[in-house]
This record gives C-alpha cells, sequence and structure tokens, in this order.
C-alpha cells in the first residue's frame, strides 16, 4: 500500500502543465526546434532528399533518399546541407527543453498548494 500526501497528483503530466513549467524564452525554442523539423522534412520531400547522403563531383550536385539521387543547384544543395547541420542544434536543443519542462512540471506537482 502506498501512500499519497494530499497535494500530490498522479498520472502523466499534462500538455498545460508542461508548456506552463516552461519560460516564453524557451516555449519559443522548443517551437522553433520542432517547427525546424517539419520545415526540413518539407524541404526533403520537395527535392527528394537531403545533402548529406547526397554527393557533389564535378560541378554537379545530388541530394539522395535512400540511395536514389535527384540532381539539384548549387543554392539547393548547400540550402539542403545548411539544413541538415541545423538539425544537430535543434534536435538536442528541443530535447533539452523537454527534458526540462518534464522535470520542472513534476517539481510543481510534488509542492504543497500555497496561500
Amino acid at each position: 500500500m502506498s501512500y499519497r500526501l494530499p497535494h500530490e497528483r498522479s498520472g502523466p503530466i499534462t500538455v498545460e502543465e508542461f508548456w506552463s513549467a516552461l519560460s516564453p524564452a524557451q516555449r519559443l525554442l522548443l517551437a522553433g526546434a520542432i517547427a525546424n523539423f517539419f520545415l526540413f522534412l518539407l524541404g526533403y520531400l520537395l527535392i527528394g532528399g537531403d545533402a548529406l547522403q547526397g554527393h557533389q563531383a564535378g560541378g554537379r550536385y545530388w541530394v539522395a533518399n535512400k540511395g536514389d539521387l535527384s540532381e539539384v543547384s548549387k543554392l539547393t544543395y548547400h540550402y539542403s546541407s545548411l539544413h541538415v547541420m541545423s538539425l544537430l542544434f535543434s534536435h538536442p536543443l528541443a530535447l533539452g527543453m523537454i527534458i526540462l519542462g518534464r522535470s520542472r512540471a513534476k517539481g510543481a506537482r510534488d509542492e504543497p498548494a500555497g496561500d
């Protein structure tokens, strides 16, 4: 038998609890990281792959999707390359904001309600 204090709530953290545990700047960073991923996905689908899997040779540029190459312009290739690199920053940032928000929301649950 477990004993739960009256101020403790059980169950998963709600979206509202999670979101309110983050500061406005942290919410903006998380939303930006999520938007960056979906913009990458859209670009990936529109140009037929990404530069990380593709290659360049003799002034020609290709993006790849699971081995299927699509020739693109130099500008598109470099855009894709930069967007892939941006994910290396935004994914860990989003993960950090998720961990921080969950931790703060759980901490807020454990604190007794004050007057």
